[in-house]
């Protein structure tokens, strides 16, 4: 018997994760208040829209892919719902599976903190869960279609990961920016100047990815003594450019534990 599931949330990144291909194994109620980001997503995304939340209906798993600060209200209009045999999908960024458990009465959370590029199958999805670890395999193996999933030991280190899986690539987006901008004031069209960003940024991934060297000897290999790249690098470490990185690291650490407030 297929499955159902409840989507709550159809924003940027419920559309990275969820795919025509989840309607090939669960029956997917898609829910918003003014059902028009519902229909929207549902015509190019997955699932069918329902226009109001029915507590008789029983669902195999819900999904909450809503902003962390909207949790009330949601708690709010599943208060009639009987959720102790329902699982729970979370991407709250800042909300543990500890006050899921207490609000909703769902013992069995899967926690992730996925990012955008699983739109394109290039996602990184870190995941802890609550609960019986057997019973996501199946979603796990939908998630793994467009992202590498990697399991978090502790909860914490959900919350740990999310400046650099969740946050992470709206920081190399807005480098790109800069990039882009400094060659189009030297004279490049703007067409060319992201084709040479977005290829370095390509490149240099793959060579990441690939090489079995680290990334301190792929800068190594880059940098000549007394060279151009030198130059550049040093001027970095004389901004204090490596602290001014952790230092919006550890801002978007001291907001997660603002919403946990």
């Amino acid at each position: 018997m297929t499955k159902r599931l409840l989507l709550l949330g159809c924003g940027n990144m419920a559309k990275a994760l969820i795919s025509k291909q989840w309607n090939e194994q669960l029956s997917i109620d898609v829910y918003s208040p003014s059902g028009v980001s519902s229909n929207n997503f549902v015509q190019e995304y997955a699932g069918k829209v329902i226009d109001s939340l029915d507590a008789s209906v029983s669902y195999d798993y819900v999904f909450f892919a809503f902003k962390p600060q909207q949790l009330t209200t949601v708690a709010e209009s599943l208060s009639d719902f009987d959720l102790h045999s329902t699982d729970c999908i979370s991407i709250l960024a800042s909300i543990d599976c500890k006050t899921i458990q207490s609000k909703f009465g769902m013992n069995n959370i899967l926690r992730i903190m996925p990012n955008t590029p699983a739109k394109i199958g290039a996602g990184t999805l870190t995941y802890y869960v609550a609960g019986e670890r057997s019973i996501w395999d199946d979603i796990l193996t939908l998630f793994s279609n467009n992202s590498v999933t990697i399991e978090c030991g502790k909860e914490r280190e959900i919350d740990l990961s999310t400046p650099i899986t969740g946050s992470g690539p709206a920081f190399i987006f807005e480098l790109a920016r800069i990039w882009e901008k400094f060659l189009h004031n030297q004279g490049f069209d703007k067409q060319t100047a992201s084709s040479m960003v977005h290829n370095t940024f390509l490149g240099s991934a793959k060579l990441m990815l690939d090489s079995p060297d680290g990334v301190e000897q792929l800068k190594k290999q880059v940098t000549s003594k007394a060279g151009v790249t030198e130059r550049g690098l040093d001027s970095l470490v004389g901004s204090e450019f490596e602290k001014t990185v952790i230092q919006s690291l550890n801002e978007c650490l001291n907001r997660i534990e603002e919403l946990k407030k």
